[in-house]
């Protein structure tokens, strides 16, 4: 029997978690995490499409780290935070087998190299969510975006594919892991201006000024890519060069061509904003701080993505920010 565990009891993980206890109803699916934040779902866990479709799946099974399963793992999943990642390899040093595959799940750009020099003897792999989730009732989850798990690992896709609940996250394999995570940082740079803006995300997209603000931080991530030589994939309907020319529309231009941009929760709210709202350090260095390290290594400047970047920066230490400081 296998056993995989899913280190990180956010939305994301938890819902991974469904979908591989669907996937694989021979495995034992585990989450390490802490009890009170997975009691919500201590009866059943139900996952919730774009369609609206409901799976009902049974309740995440929880584990501490002193659990002898962790040593007998065939595959771990890394969900949580990339501001969390550090600190997460030192606990799994020495608890799980050197040889099982670790799957980074982390947004942004820096995790894999954090997971090699901490676990440098476990196969690693990738492995991309190209979506968002967010709390449904009592006890769901609900995909918030369009998107799915994109693997690396052909052997594990070919394993998952048989069973694998589709209509709930597409799945898909790469063999150019490094330009889908580029091409999903590109979408994750909105993150930042929702949490400047302090306001939810449906606002900020109907304001052009502030769309231009991540379109200009989008052409500065595509050049980026262009020096780097990397040919962006489709993650949406829309390609990746396309983007930053879409989001400069007037509003109502943009109201038409994108309306299912447009077609989301009017109080959602993405992972930095809460962050901010709960006083935790931001994915920030992984993502903005990404895009202006390679771009001076490059000899190229991201200079919206820098004022963005610093912004956040004040922001999380508690200095006020004003628009004038990242809007331009």
């Amino acid at each position: 029997m296998q056993i995989h565990v899913i280190y990180g009891a956010g939305l994301i993980g938890v819902y991974l978690a469904g979908l591989l206890r669907q996937a694989l109803p021979d495995a034992k699916v585990l989450v390490v995490g802490r009890p009170s934040v997975l009691a919500r779902y201590s009866k059943q866990l139900t996952l919730i499409n774009l369609q609206g479709d409901s799976l009902c799946c049974p309740a995440p099974e929880v584990i501490e780290l002193d659990n002898p399963l962790l040593k007998q793992a065939d595959y771990v999943w890394l969900t949580c935070k990339t501001t969390a990642l550090a600190s997460v390899l030192h606990e799994l040093t020495g608890v799980i087998s050197d040889t099982c595959p670790v799957f980074t799940c982390q947004n942004g750009i820096g995790a894999q190299a954090m997971v090699a020099e901490q676990l440098p003897h476990n196969p690693q792999s990738t492995a991309l969510i190209g979506c968002n989730v967010v709390l449904a009732g009592d006890d769901g989850l609900r995909q918030s975006s369009e998107g799915g798990l994109i693997l690396e690992d052909a052997g594990l896709y070919g394993q998952l594919l048989p069973n694998w609940p589709e209509r709930f996250w597409s799945l898909s394999l790469t063999d150019d892991m490094p330009a889908m995570q580029w091409a999903k940082l590109q979408l994750n740079l909105t993150n930042a201006v929702n949490a400047l803006a302090d306001e939810p995300l449906l606002n900020v997209l109907q304001q052009r000024a502030m769309r231009k603000v991540v379109a200009s931080m989008m052409d500065e991530l595509l050049a980026v890519c262009r020096g780097k030589q990397l040919a962006l994939p489709r993650l949406t309907k829309v390609t990746p060069a396309l983007l930053p020319s879409i989001l400069r529309l007037p509003n109502w231009l943009f109201r038409r061509v994108a309306a299912a941009m447009l077609t989301i929760d009017p109080e959602a709210r993405l992972s930095m904003w809460w962050d901010i709202l709960q006083g935790r350090q931001t994915e920030i260095d992984f993502l903005q701080g990404a895009v202006v390290r390679e771009a001076q290594s490059l000899g190229l400047a991201a200079p919206v993505c820098d004022r963005v970047y610093k912004a956040i920066l004040k922001l999380q230490t508690g200095e006020a920010v004003s628009k004038t400081d990242w809007l331009g």
